[in-house]
């Protein structure tokens, strides 16, 4: 992206996790490689940033368009931000604006709360209604692959999050839910520090992590290096072995998340395969001997 001398007429930097180094080589670098995004905007273009986020916030320095925000815990001057329940507007010299309900969001998570927020900002500027914003949040179910439920059996329900190869992305996840966790990791290296990672799996629900592909080892070092317990980890090598171990080790009311936090290449073509793979096996399984019901 680097090499980009055009930039959007509207533009949206929400947090730049680290990724790609294995290309890039440090995080420096890649979020140099995003900066075009902003870059060659000029007066007449937008730039939607995140007011919590300090990477993002730091492209404002990069345009000349003007800059509006998202937030899900601050309020902001120009832009979109969650309160009391609502996505409320805030212009300029005009009064704040209820433009929906977290309610009608219907995707997992916190963050999913400041995605909208960001995608409320750019279709306003559009001049969408409130109504169409908010049939479209009712709507929108969410990606394939990512932490999209593909399986419901005994209690238990299987989340495909294949589309998760980096630390920010696993950790969005794994914040997503209060029950506990299987957590199915690992794959081709992208040169990540799992450290961040490690201690979300180690102070939060994951109950079991099990691993596989060639980054295992490294997760499994960053989780006991903040203390999670070593009898709780498993090396599966492969994803049907993990799946198997899922089986055996799940109950009514876990969740087993596929959330690699690491390229799919080792093993499979691509993160699409992976996740169907993981549907399949999922919803083949037969937990405590009777399959109730899929989806």
């Amino acid at each position: 992206m680097i090499d980009i001398e055009h930039s959007p007429h509207i533009a949206v930097v929400l947090g730049i996790t680290s990724d790609h180094l294995e290309y890039h080589k440090t995080q420096p670098a890649y979020v140099e490689a995003k900066t075009p995004i902003v870059r060659f905007q000029t007066e007449a273009d937008h730039a939607i940033l995140s007011a919590e986020n300090s990477e993002s916030l730091a492209f404002a320095e990069l345009t000349r368009a003007t800059v509006h925000y998202s937030a899900t815990a601050l309020p902001v001057e120009d832009g979109v931000h969650v309160h009391e329940g609502n996505f409320v507007q805030q212009v300029p010299g005009q009064s704040a604006e209820i433009v929906a309900s977290t309610s009608d969001v219907q995707l997992l998570g916190e963050h999913n709360l400041g995605n909208a927020a960001a995608a409320i900002v750019v279709a306003k500027l559009c001049g969408v209604h409130n109504t169409a914003i908010q049939e479209a949040l009712r709507s929108f179910t969410g990606l394939p692959h990512r932490i999209q439920l593909v399986h419901e059996s005994a209690g238990v329900r299987w989340y495909d999050d294949s589309i998760a190869t980096n630390n920010g992305a696993v950790i969005a996840a794994i914040r997503s839910f209060q029950a506990p966790i299987l957590l199915i990791a690992g794959g081709s290296t992208k040169d990540l520090d799992y450290s961040e990672l490690g201690s979300v799996i180690a102070s939060s629900n994951v109950k079991q992590l099990l691993l596989i592909g060639q980054t295992a080892a490294e997760i499994a070092q960053a989780a006991e290096q903040h203390d999670y317990p070593t009898d709780r980890i498993f090396f599966a090598g492969t994803l049907d072995k993990a799946v198997e171990e899922a089986v055996s080790q799940s109950q009514d009311g876990d969740v087993v998340l596929l959330s690699p936090a690491s390229a799919s290449f080792d093993q499979f073509p691509n993160y699409k395969v992976r996740g169907d793979q993981f549907a399949a096996l999922a919803r083949a399984t037969q937990i405590g001997g009777k399959d109730d019901g899929s989806r």
